[in-house]
Protein backbone atom coordinates (compact mmCIF):
# COMPACT_ATOMS: atom_id res chain seq x y z
CA UNK A 1 0.00 0.00 0.00
CA UNK A 2 1.27 3.33 -0.88
CA UNK A 3 2.34 5.39 1.82
CA UNK A 4 -0.96 8.44 0.55
CA UNK A 5 -2.88 5.32 0.81
CA UNK A 6 -2.01 4.31 4.21
CA UNK A 7 -2.90 8.29 5.81
CA UNK A 8 -6.04 8.68 4.14
CA UNK A 9 -6.96 5.34 5.14
CA UNK A 10 -5.65 5.65 8.94
CA UNK A 11 -7.31 9.66 8.43
CA UNK A 12 -10.72 7.97 8.08
CA UNK A 13 -10.24 5.55 10.55
CA UNK A 14 -9.55 8.22 13.14
CA UNK A 15 -12.59 10.42 12.20
CA UNK A 16 -15.07 7.22 11.69
CA UNK A 17 -14.01 6.45 15.67
CA UNK A 18 -14.29 10.06 16.77
CA UNK A 19 -17.75 10.52 15.78
CA UNK A 20 -18.28 7.49 17.34
CA UNK A 21 -17.33 8.71 19.97
CA UNK A 22 -19.36 11.70 20.02
CA UNK A 23 -22.28 9.42 20.00
CA UNK A 24 -21.60 7.79 22.89
CA UNK A 25 -21.22 11.57 24.50
CA UNK A 26 -23.95 12.39 23.38
CA UNK A 27 -25.76 10.40 26.25
CA UNK A 28 -23.71 11.68 28.90
CA UNK A 29 -25.01 15.56 27.63
CA UNK A 30 -28.99 14.40 28.27
CA UNK A 31 -28.34 12.64 31.91
CA UNK A 32 -30.53 14.16 34.15
CA UNK A 33 -29.78 16.82 36.62
CA UNK A 34 -29.54 15.36 39.59
CA UNK A 35 -27.81 15.49 43.04
CA UNK A 36 -24.31 13.93 42.17
CA UNK A 37 -22.90 11.17 44.88
CA UNK A 38 -20.52 11.77 47.06
CA UNK A 39 -17.28 11.50 44.85
CA UNK A 40 -14.80 8.54 45.37
CA UNK A 41 -11.15 10.04 45.46
CA UNK A 42 -9.24 6.97 44.04
CA UNK A 43 -5.60 6.01 44.77
CA UNK A 44 -3.00 6.44 42.65
CA UNK A 45 -3.13 4.15 39.13
CA UNK A 46 -0.68 2.69 37.19
CA UNK A 47 0.48 3.32 33.63
CA UNK A 48 -2.24 2.43 31.39
CA UNK A 49 -1.76 -1.15 30.80
CA UNK A 50 -2.90 -0.68 26.40
CA UNK A 51 -1.73 -2.81 23.83
CA UNK A 52 -0.54 -1.62 21.09
CA UNK A 53 -1.14 -4.27 19.16
CA UNK A 54 -4.77 -4.09 16.50
CA UNK A 55 -7.22 -3.10 19.96
CA UNK A 56 -6.99 0.81 20.66
CA UNK A 57 -8.71 3.06 23.02
CA UNK A 58 -11.62 4.81 20.68
CA UNK A 59 -13.34 6.73 23.11
CA UNK A 60 -14.33 7.24 26.87
CA UNK A 61 -17.49 8.89 29.26
CA UNK A 62 -17.64 9.35 32.92
CA UNK A 63 -20.64 10.48 34.94
CA UNK A 64 -18.58 11.45 37.59
CA UNK A 65 -15.09 10.86 39.14
CA UNK A 66 -16.27 6.87 39.39
CA UNK A 67 -18.37 5.74 37.39
CA UNK A 68 -17.72 5.58 33.65
CA UNK A 69 -17.05 3.95 30.63
CA UNK A 70 -14.42 3.14 27.84
CA UNK A 71 -14.85 1.77 23.93
CA UNK A 72 -11.72 -0.02 21.98
CA UNK A 73 -12.27 -0.87 18.40
CA UNK A 74 -9.79 -2.97 16.52
CA UNK A 75 -7.72 -1.64 13.77
CA UNK A 76 -9.84 -1.64 10.29
CA UNK A 77 -13.06 -2.96 11.82
CA UNK A 78 -15.87 -0.52 14.14
CA UNK A 79 -15.65 -0.24 17.97
CA UNK A 80 -16.29 -3.78 19.38
CA UNK A 81 -15.91 -3.92 23.16
CA UNK A 82 -17.10 -1.34 26.03
CA UNK A 83 -15.89 -1.71 29.29
CA UNK A 84 -17.55 0.24 32.59
CA UNK A 85 -16.07 1.14 36.31
CA UNK A 86 -17.79 2.41 39.08
CA UNK A 87 -14.61 2.81 40.86
CA UNK A 88 -12.69 5.53 39.16
CA UNK A 89 -10.89 2.76 37.03
CA UNK A 90 -9.56 0.32 40.26
CA UNK A 91 -11.75 -2.64 38.32
CA UNK A 92 -13.35 -2.67 35.13
CA UNK A 93 -16.24 -4.89 33.55
CA UNK A 94 -17.29 -6.08 30.08
CA UNK A 95 -20.62 -4.04 29.45
CA UNK A 96 -20.67 -4.55 25.89
CA UNK A 97 -19.33 -6.56 23.01
CA UNK A 98 -20.01 -6.83 19.45
CA UNK A 99 -17.60 -9.91 17.96
CA UNK A 100 -19.12 -9.28 14.29
CA UNK A 101 -20.25 -5.24 14.65
CA UNK A 102 -19.75 -2.80 17.13
CA UNK A 103 -21.15 -1.60 20.54
CA UNK A 104 -21.72 1.64 22.88
CA UNK A 105 -22.19 2.11 26.13
CA UNK A 106 -22.31 5.19 28.72
CA UNK A 107 -23.73 6.03 32.52
CA UNK A 108 -26.71 8.22 32.34
CA UNK A 109 -26.13 8.78 35.92
CA UNK A 110 -24.07 6.79 38.70
CA UNK A 111 -26.42 4.19 38.85
CA UNK A 112 -27.79 4.08 35.02
CA UNK A 113 -26.39 2.47 32.17
CA UNK A 114 -27.18 2.44 28.52
CA UNK A 115 -25.54 -0.34 26.14
CA UNK A 116 -26.03 -1.50 22.91
CA UNK A 117 -24.63 -3.75 20.66
CA UNK A 118 -25.29 -3.90 16.67
CA UNK A 119 -24.78 -6.98 14.37
CA UNK A 120 -23.42 -7.27 10.92
CA UNK A 121 -25.55 -10.05 9.54
CA UNK A 122 -22.98 -10.95 6.81
CA UNK A 123 -20.19 -9.97 5.15
CA UNK A 124 -20.05 -6.18 3.88
CA UNK A 125 -21.35 -5.58 0.42
CA UNK A 126 -19.56 -2.88 -1.40
CA UNK A 127 -21.73 0.56 -0.84
CA UNK A 128 -23.83 -0.97 1.55
CA UNK A 129 -24.78 1.15 4.61
CA UNK A 130 -27.49 -1.20 6.80
CA UNK A 131 -26.12 -2.44 9.84
CA UNK A 132 -28.08 -5.45 11.35
CA UNK A 133 -30.29 -5.38 14.29
CA UNK A 134 -29.71 -3.24 17.48
CA UNK A 135 -30.17 -4.91 20.85
CA UNK A 136 -29.74 -2.10 24.01
CA UNK A 137 -29.96 -2.48 27.32
CA UNK A 138 -30.55 -0.55 30.54
CA UNK A 139 -29.15 -1.09 33.99
CA UNK A 140 -30.02 0.83 37.13
CA UNK A 141 -27.35 -0.67 39.52
CA UNK A 142 -24.54 0.26 37.79
CA UNK A 143 -24.13 -2.93 35.63
CA UNK A 144 -24.55 -5.75 38.16
CA UNK A 145 -28.02 -6.40 36.42
CA UNK A 146 -29.41 -5.69 33.13
CA UNK A 147 -32.36 -5.55 31.41
CA UNK A 148 -33.63 -5.70 27.63
CA UNK A 149 -34.93 -2.19 26.39
CA UNK A 150 -38.05 -2.81 24.15
CA UNK A 151 -36.86 -1.33 20.53
CA UNK A 152 -40.03 0.19 18.74
CA UNK A 153 -38.14 1.31 15.97
CA UNK A 154 -38.82 -0.42 12.43
CA UNK A 155 -35.24 0.43 10.99
CA UNK A 156 -33.68 -1.18 14.66
CA UNK A 157 -29.81 -0.25 13.88
CA UNK A 158 -27.70 1.89 15.81
CA UNK A 159 -28.19 4.34 17.85
CA UNK A 160 -29.17 5.05 21.18
CA UNK A 161 -32.19 6.88 22.86
CA UNK A 162 -31.92 10.38 23.90
CA UNK A 163 -32.34 10.44 27.84
CA UNK A 164 -33.94 12.68 30.30
CA UNK A 165 -33.82 11.00 33.32
CA UNK A 166 -33.74 7.14 34.45
CA UNK A 167 -37.30 7.32 33.68
CA UNK A 168 -37.99 9.52 29.99
CA UNK A 169 -36.50 9.16 26.68
CA UNK A 170 -36.94 9.75 23.15
CA UNK A 171 -35.87 7.41 20.42
CA UNK A 172 -36.01 9.08 16.77
CA UNK A 173 -36.67 5.95 13.89
CA UNK A 174 -35.27 7.13 10.44
CA UNK A 175 -33.85 4.43 7.71
CA UNK A 176 -30.25 4.44 6.47
CA UNK A 177 -30.39 6.36 3.72
CA UNK A 178 -28.66 9.11 1.64
CA UNK A 179 -32.05 10.47 1.13
CA UNK A 180 -33.13 13.42 3.28
CA UNK A 181 -36.20 13.03 2.84
CA UNK A 182 -36.70 9.41 4.29
CA UNK A 183 -39.33 9.67 7.10
CA UNK A 184 -38.28 10.37 10.36
CA UNK A 185 -40.44 9.15 13.38
CA UNK A 186 -40.24 10.01 17.02
CA UNK A 187 -41.04 7.35 19.87
CA UNK A 188 -41.14 8.38 23.29
CA UNK A 189 -40.77 6.14 26.74
CA UNK A 190 -41.81 7.69 30.44
CA UNK A 191 -41.59 4.19 31.85
CA UNK A 192 -37.91 3.38 31.57
CA UNK A 193 -38.10 2.04 28.23
CA UNK A 194 -40.25 -0.73 28.57
CA UNK A 195 -43.19 0.47 26.20
CA UNK A 196 -43.05 3.39 23.87
CA UNK A 197 -45.23 5.78 21.99
CA UNK A 198 -45.22 6.67 18.43
CA UNK A 199 -45.28 10.46 18.20
CA UNK A 200 -47.08 12.86 15.92
CA UNK A 201 -44.20 14.86 15.56
CA UNK A 202 -46.18 17.39 13.10
CA UNK A 203 -44.29 19.98 12.31
CA UNK A 204 -40.93 17.77 11.31
CA UNK A 205 -39.54 19.13 7.99
CA UNK A 206 -39.91 16.19 5.07
CA UNK A 207 -36.48 16.83 4.66
CA UNK A 208 -33.05 16.73 6.51
CA UNK A 209 -31.10 14.52 8.76
CA UNK A 210 -31.91 14.39 12.20
CA UNK A 211 -29.28 14.87 14.82
CA UNK A 212 -29.20 15.90 18.62
CA UNK A 213 -32.37 15.52 20.39
CA UNK A 214 -31.84 17.19 23.67
CA UNK A 215 -34.83 17.86 26.10
CA UNK A 216 -34.82 19.92 29.58
CA UNK A 217 -37.54 19.03 30.89
CA UNK A 218 -40.49 16.49 29.93
CA UNK A 219 -42.26 18.85 27.61
CA UNK A 220 -39.52 21.13 26.49
CA UNK A 221 -36.59 20.19 23.69
CA UNK A 222 -35.17 20.80 20.41
CA UNK A 223 -33.79 18.98 17.51
CA UNK A 224 -30.82 19.65 16.06
CA UNK A 225 -31.60 18.89 12.03
CA UNK A 226 -28.85 19.84 9.18
CA UNK A 227 -31.19 19.98 5.95
CA UNK A 228 -29.81 18.29 2.61
CA UNK A 229 -27.99 22.29 1.67
CA UNK A 230 -25.71 21.24 4.70
CA UNK A 231 -26.94 24.43 6.59
CA UNK A 232 -28.10 24.14 10.46
CA UNK A 233 -31.82 24.60 11.59
CA UNK A 234 -33.33 23.43 14.32
CA UNK A 235 -36.91 22.78 15.48
CA UNK A 236 -38.36 22.90 19.48
CA UNK A 237 -41.41 21.34 21.12
CA UNK A 238 -43.25 22.04 24.30
CA UNK A 239 -45.31 19.56 24.73
CA UNK A 240 -43.53 16.48 24.83
CA UNK A 241 -42.38 16.13 21.13
CA UNK A 242 -46.37 15.57 19.75
CA UNK A 243 -46.01 19.32 17.63
CA UNK A 244 -42.45 21.22 16.60
CA UNK A 245 -41.77 24.70 15.14
CA UNK A 246 -38.83 26.10 13.66
CA UNK A 247 -36.72 28.23 15.49
CA UNK A 248 -33.51 30.54 14.85
CA UNK A 249 -30.40 28.66 15.13
CA UNK A 250 -27.02 30.32 15.97
CA UNK A 251 -24.16 30.86 12.72
CA UNK A 252 -21.16 32.08 12.74
CA UNK A 253 -20.74 35.77 12.47
CA UNK A 254 -17.33 35.29 10.18
CA UNK A 255 -17.36 35.19 6.47
CA UNK A 256 -14.95 33.04 4.90
CA UNK A 257 -15.69 30.58 7.62
CA UNK A 258 -17.68 26.85 7.64
CA UNK A 259 -19.20 25.40 10.73
CA UNK A 260 -17.77 21.61 10.64
CA UNK A 261 -20.08 20.34 14.03
CA UNK A 262 -22.57 21.58 15.96
CA UNK A 263 -23.40 20.57 19.54
CA UNK A 264 -25.92 21.39 22.53
CA UNK A 265 -25.04 20.96 26.28
CA UNK A 266 -27.42 21.05 29.33
CA UNK A 267 -27.40 21.99 32.47
CA UNK A 268 -30.56 22.31 34.20
CA UNK A 269 -33.00 24.39 31.99
CA UNK A 270 -30.50 26.52 30.35
CA UNK A 271 -28.49 24.95 26.76
CA UNK A 272 -25.59 25.90 25.33
CA UNK A 273 -25.54 25.87 21.60
CA UNK A 274 -21.33 25.09 20.95
CA UNK A 275 -20.54 25.92 16.43
CA UNK A 276 -16.98 24.62 15.87
CA UNK A 277 -15.69 26.69 12.57
CA UNK A 278 -12.93 26.43 10.50
CA UNK A 279 -11.89 29.07 7.63
CA UNK A 280 -12.49 27.71 3.91
CA UNK A 281 -9.01 27.06 2.84
CA UNK A 282 -9.06 24.25 4.97
CA UNK A 283 -12.07 22.23 3.75
CA UNK A 284 -11.98 20.02 0.48
CA UNK A 285 -14.50 21.04 -2.64
CA UNK A 286 -17.23 18.67 -0.66
CA UNK A 287 -16.80 20.18 2.37
CA UNK A 288 -14.44 18.15 4.46
CA UNK A 289 -11.03 19.12 6.31
CA UNK A 290 -7.96 18.65 4.55
CA UNK A 291 -6.21 15.89 5.89
CA UNK A 292 -2.69 17.94 7.37
CA UNK A 293 0.67 17.24 6.90
CA UNK A 294 2.09 15.92 8.92
CA UNK A 295 3.28 17.90 11.97
CA UNK A 296 0.75 21.05 10.82
CA UNK A 297 -2.44 21.58 12.43
CA UNK A 298 -6.15 23.17 11.13
CA UNK A 299 -7.11 26.38 13.31
CA UNK A 300 -10.56 25.74 14.80
CA UNK A 301 -12.86 28.74 15.68
CA UNK A 302 -15.50 27.61 18.26
CA UNK A 303 -18.25 30.09 19.53
CA UNK A 304 -21.35 30.05 22.14
CA UNK A 305 -24.14 30.62 22.57
CA UNK A 306 -26.89 30.62 25.33
CA UNK A 307 -30.45 29.48 25.65
CA UNK A 308 -32.73 29.79 28.94
CA UNK A 309 -36.16 28.55 27.32
CA UNK A 310 -35.55 25.12 25.89
CA UNK A 311 -33.86 26.43 22.70
CA UNK A 312 -36.44 28.38 21.15
CA UNK A 313 -34.25 31.82 21.25
CA UNK A 314 -30.81 31.82 21.78
CA UNK A 315 -28.02 34.40 22.58
CA UNK A 316 -25.34 35.88 19.81
CA UNK A 317 -22.56 33.53 19.45
CA UNK A 318 -19.91 34.38 21.33
CA UNK A 319 -16.16 33.46 20.19
CA UNK A 320 -14.65 31.22 22.44
CA UNK A 321 -10.74 30.83 22.48
CA UNK A 322 -9.07 29.91 18.97
CA UNK A 323 -7.32 26.85 19.34
CA UNK A 324 -4.47 25.14 16.97
CA UNK A 325 -4.68 21.15 16.75
CA UNK A 326 -4.24 18.45 14.54
CA UNK A 327 -7.65 17.95 12.15
CA UNK A 328 -8.27 14.36 13.60
CA UNK A 329 -8.88 15.96 17.20
CA UNK A 330 -11.63 17.97 17.26
CA UNK A 331 -12.84 20.24 20.27
CA UNK A 332 -15.15 18.66 22.49
CA UNK A 333 -16.48 21.07 25.39
CA UNK A 334 -18.55 19.86 29.43
CA UNK A 335 -19.80 21.11 31.28
CA UNK A 336 -18.84 20.56 35.20
CA UNK A 337 -21.31 20.13 38.07
CA UNK A 338 -21.31 24.07 38.64
CA UNK A 339 -22.12 24.84 34.87
CA UNK A 340 -19.08 26.03 33.73
CA UNK A 341 -18.21 25.73 30.39
CA UNK A 342 -14.25 23.49 30.63
CA UNK A 343 -12.79 23.65 27.19
CA UNK A 344 -8.96 21.29 26.92
CA UNK A 345 -6.09 22.91 24.36
CA UNK A 346 -2.91 21.30 24.50
CA UNK A 347 -1.50 21.60 27.73
CA UNK A 348 -4.33 24.01 28.88
CA UNK A 349 -7.58 24.12 30.23
CA UNK A 350 -9.94 27.16 29.35
CA UNK A 351 -12.94 27.73 31.86
CA UNK A 352 -15.38 29.86 31.51
CA UNK A 353 -18.03 30.54 34.10
CA UNK A 354 -20.55 33.03 32.48
CA UNK A 355 -21.85 31.07 29.04
CA UNK A 356 -18.97 31.74 27.04
CA UNK A 357 -18.39 35.52 27.46
CA UNK A 358 -15.36 35.35 29.34
CA UNK A 359 -12.52 32.70 29.63
CA UNK A 360 -9.71 31.65 32.40
CA UNK A 361 -6.75 29.74 31.31
CA UNK A 362 -4.72 26.89 33.77
CA UNK A 363 -1.76 25.37 32.61
CA UNK A 364 -1.36 21.61 32.85
CA UNK A 365 1.07 19.17 33.86
CA UNK A 366 0.46 15.72 31.68
CA UNK A 367 2.53 12.75 32.20
CA UNK A 368 5.62 12.42 30.05
CA UNK A 369 4.92 11.20 26.22
CA UNK A 370 1.52 11.91 26.79
CA UNK A 371 -0.51 14.99 24.82
CA UNK A 372 -3.94 16.17 26.03
CA UNK A 373 -6.13 15.69 22.82
CA UNK A 374 -10.27 15.88 23.89
CA UNK A 375 -11.93 16.61 27.56
CA UNK A 376 -13.93 13.44 28.09
CA UNK A 377 -15.90 15.00 31.34
CA UNK A 378 -16.09 17.77 34.13
CA UNK A 379 -17.97 16.24 36.51
CA UNK A 380 -17.36 16.24 40.33
CA UNK A 381 -14.22 15.51 42.07
CA UNK A 382 -12.48 14.69 38.70
CA UNK A 383 -11.60 15.01 35.16
CA UNK A 384 -11.07 12.81 32.76
CA UNK A 385 -9.50 13.11 29.33
CA UNK A 386 -7.86 11.21 26.16
CA UNK A 387 -4.66 11.81 25.59
CA UNK A 388 -1.94 10.67 22.38
CA UNK A 389 0.57 8.30 23.29
CA UNK A 390 2.99 10.21 21.20
CA UNK A 391 6.62 9.47 23.07
CA UNK A 392 9.20 11.52 22.71
CA UNK A 393 7.81 12.89 18.81
CA UNK A 394 4.98 15.17 20.39
CA UNK A 395 3.59 15.04 16.64
CA UNK A 396 -0.31 13.20 16.64
CA UNK A 397 -0.94 11.54 13.40
CA UNK A 398 -4.22 9.42 12.38
CA UNK A 399 -2.17 6.25 13.93
CA UNK A 400 -1.48 8.15 17.34
CA UNK A 401 -2.56 5.44 20.23
CA UNK A 402 -5.14 7.11 22.88
CA UNK A 403 -4.43 7.15 26.57
CA UNK A 404 -6.87 7.61 29.53
CA UNK A 405 -5.85 10.38 31.61
CA UNK A 406 -7.70 12.02 34.83
CA UNK A 407 -7.00 14.94 36.91
CA UNK A 408 -8.37 15.52 40.74
CA UNK A 409 -6.91 18.92 41.25
CA UNK A 410 -9.23 20.84 39.16
CA UNK A 411 -6.91 20.12 36.05
CA UNK A 412 -3.89 21.20 37.07
CA UNK A 413 -2.15 18.33 37.26
CA UNK A 414 -2.91 14.95 35.64
CA UNK A 415 -2.15 10.94 35.70
CA UNK A 416 -2.47 8.13 33.50
CA UNK A 417 -5.72 5.93 34.31
CA UNK A 418 -5.24 2.05 33.66
CA UNK A 419 -7.24 0.40 31.11
CA UNK A 420 -8.17 -3.15 31.03
CA UNK A 421 -7.51 -5.33 27.81
CA UNK A 422 -9.84 -5.37 25.50
CA UNK A 423 -10.07 -9.19 25.47
CA UNK A 424 -11.82 -9.00 29.10
CA UNK A 425 -10.43 -7.41 32.89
Amino acid sequence: MKVGEERTRQAVAWIGVAALGMVVAGVVYLRPSLAPPVAATPAALTPPAVPWGPWRLASASFADASHGTVLFYSSGQAPTTVFLTSDGGKTWQLAARARNGFALAAYLDSRTVVAQTVSNPGPAKVGSTNPGPASTRLSVDAGRTWRQLTDPRAGAGPGLPGFLDAQHAWWIDRRPSPDAHTPVTIWRTTDGGRSWRELMASGLPASGFAGQLVFTDPLHGVLALTPAGGSLSAMATGDGGQTWRPVETPQTPFQGTRIVSWSILRYGHRLLSWLLAVPDSTLTVVGTLVTPQLGSSIDYMPFVSVSDDSGQTWSQPRPAPNIVQPAYIGLSPRLDDRGRLVLLDDRRLWISADGGATWSARLMQAPAGLRPATLVSAGPGALYALAADTGTIDIVTPGTPLSLIRSTDGGAHWSAVALPPPSGP
